[in-house]
């Protein structure tokens, strides 16, 4: 029988109707929390390799969550136990985990109280709807999920066999979406080798194999063509690292919107996410973004470019982003050699590792650039370009494929955990 929620005490907005025997109760009933507190100790001698060490869990979504790897560790459990994120909206998430393990500030582990709840259930609840999560968040710039805004958290409860049933039945509904992913993941890989393989044969050998050939010094390029010139960077345009974050009003500056590492993606630059500053009108001049601009990241992921199509207007750049402005040569095709050093680790191998890794301005200046005479570049340039639509439409078209997948996945969670479609043990 379905009832209506209302005469449950309704904190989930969105949902209208739930099975009768269904109960709606708040998580702090069902678990403790733990908090993560990865101090300094952690941070200060951190380790990369996890040869006989445990893995240290982050908010992050990259690397499966895991940020790195100590000696030691704060928790041993040996029964999954739900683990989520606790900084950040857009980052937020759970994930199953078992065994040794320390975890980061930003992340705080649930233990069960009782043992009426299936914990893969509770994970599948948590994911059903990225909506239901962000209403826990207070409106800041930098919503946190603190550890009494859980108290407030409402769950819906199936009977605990049909938890189980629910679960077992999602496992192997998902397992069986994921492996389509991860197959169309592989796909996607094979077309961008494609894409690399393509720029490194006429970026780095020209447009005639066999003309003769010199060795260019540079271990990640080898030979070129012996009538190629290698000179850096400084001297085919102008290099600009981009303004220090300036926060707080001074007298004659303009607000306006900026770009930061995060915004220049490979070979694509992503607007959706922009904040402001405080400029100058000299600053505002000098920071401008234009078309054919080639934007390199200083920090984060060093070396990431992209290729402005057109004038970003009123808007300029954080000091994490170098641009850099051509003046005799090609634009496209200078964007192929920074775009294929950045892919080979050549900006990689120029930065020191040991510290936090910057491509400063003086060391970007000082990278080489593969310069063929400027009607070779156009042709090259025209070549590539020509495939490169090809493989690019294939690439959208399976990222389209995996997110109408997620949509079905995220659609069929939806669904089940909260009782529209019931699941019997003769569907699994």
């Amino acid at each position: 029988m379905i009832t209506s929620i209302d005469s449950k005490q309704n904190s989930i907005k969105w949902i209208t109707n739930i099975p009768e025997e269904w109960e709606l109760k708040k998580l702090k009933y069902f678990f403790n929390y733990k908090k993560g507190s990865m101090g300094q100790k952690l941070t200060s001698s951190f380790l990369t390799d996890n040869e006989g060490k445990f893995p240290v869990y982050s908010g992050q979504t990259e690397n499966n969550g895991i940020l790195g790897y100590w000696s030691e560790y704060e928790f041993d459990f040996q029964n999954e136990v739900i683990f989520c994120t606790t900084v950040g909206a857009k980052l937020m998430t759970t994930r199953l985990i078992n065994g040794k393990f320390s975890l980061s500030q930003n992340c705080l582990i649930l233990i069960p109280k009782i043992k009426d709840i299936d914990i893969r259930y509770l994970n599948y609840f948590i994911l059903f709807d990225f909506s239901y999560r962000k209403e826990l968040l207070p409106c800041i710039i930098q919503p946190s999920l603190r550890m009494e805004d859980l108290d407030q958290y409402s769950l819906l409860i199936p009977p605990l066999r049909e938890q189980k049933i629910i679960s077992r039945y999602l496992d192997k509904k998902t397992k069986n979406i994921d492996s389509l992913i991860e197959k169309i993941e592989k796909k996607i890989e094979l077309l961008k080798e494609q894409k690399t393989a393509l720029i490194n044969q006429f970026v780095t050998k020209g447009l005639d194999q066999n003309v003769e050939k010199k060795d260019s010094g540079i271990d990640c390029i080898g030979e070129i063509p012996k009538h190629w010139k290698i000179k850096p960077i400084k001297y085919i345009g102008e290099i600009t690292l981009g303004k220090m974050l300036t926060p707080n009003k001074k007298e004659g500056m303009i607000h306006r919107p900026y770009l930061r590492s995060l915004n220049v993606q490979e070979n694509n630059i992503c607007l959706d996410d922009i904040n402001y500053m405080w400029f100058s009108e000299k600053e505002i001049d000098k920071l401008s973004l234009k078309e054919k601009d080639i934007l390199v990241n200083e920090g984060g992921e060093v070396g990431r470019p992209c290729f402005l199509e057109n004038d970003i207007k009123e808007t300029g750049f954080q000091n994490s982003i170098n641009r850099i402005r051509v003046s005799n040569d090609y634009p496209e095709y200078i964007f192929l050699v920074v775009y294929l050093c950045f892919i080979r680790g050549y900006y990689d191998s120029v930065v020191n590792r040991v510290s936090i890794p910057h491509l400063t301005k003086e060391k970007l200046e000082n990278c080489f650039i593969l310069t063929p005479p400027l009607e070779e570049q156009k042709e090259i340039f025209r070549k590539v370009n020509l495939q490169f639509e090809n493989i690019s439409k294939l690439i959208e078209l399976n990222f389209k494929k995996i997110s109408l997948l997620k949509e079905y996945r995220q659609s069929l969670i939806s669904s089940v955990v909260t009782g529209q479609t019931r699941i019997k043990e003769d569907m699994i």
